[in-house]
């Protein structure tokens, strides 16, 4: 049997090599429905808060959860009073071991790639988990 290679076998990739390069943003005065709808519209779990040209937070599906259902917020409530200012990131060229240890560190999902200390794209478990099942879908298929 072949070794494989890739995925969870080579965790010295850099994250670039997964992430995606779409970075989606609403305006961080916008109602949390808002950016539910958009969210669940583009299939995703994760937005940055602008505030003009500038990130000013971030915000996943978990956040609204913990932060509007579970308090009773209403639906009108801004974006800005759900977000999270303090962003953890990793750069582009990073590994995706450290990108993994980042965010297990900081108990999180999803994490903001940056390049050259701009935020150019979000990558979250879920991309490392699909990147390996194709990877190793794949080498079933060779078998």
């Amino acid at each position: 049997m072949r070794e494989l290679s890739g995925g969870f076998y080579n965790l010295e990739r850099p994250v670039r090599a997964l992430m995606k390069e779409t970075l989606i943003g609403i305006d961080k005065d916008q109602p949390v429905q808002e950016a539910a709808k958009r969210m669940s519209d583009l299939g995703i779990s994760s937005m940055v808060a602008m505030d003009g040209d500038e990130i000013a937070g971030f915000f996943t599906d978990s956040d609204i959860n913990r932060e509007v259902v579970a308090r009773g917020l209403g639906v009108d409530t801004p974006v800005r009073d759900i977000m999270n200012t303090e962003l953890i990131t990793v750069d582009a060229s990073s590994t995706i071991r450290e990108a993994i240890e980042i965010m297990t560190r900081s108990q999180i999902k999803h994490l903001l790639v940056t390049e050259k200390e701009d935020i150019i794209a979000v990558l979250t478990f879920g991309d490392i988990f699909a990147a390996d099942k194709h990877m190793i879908a794949t080498y079933i298929s060779r078998e």
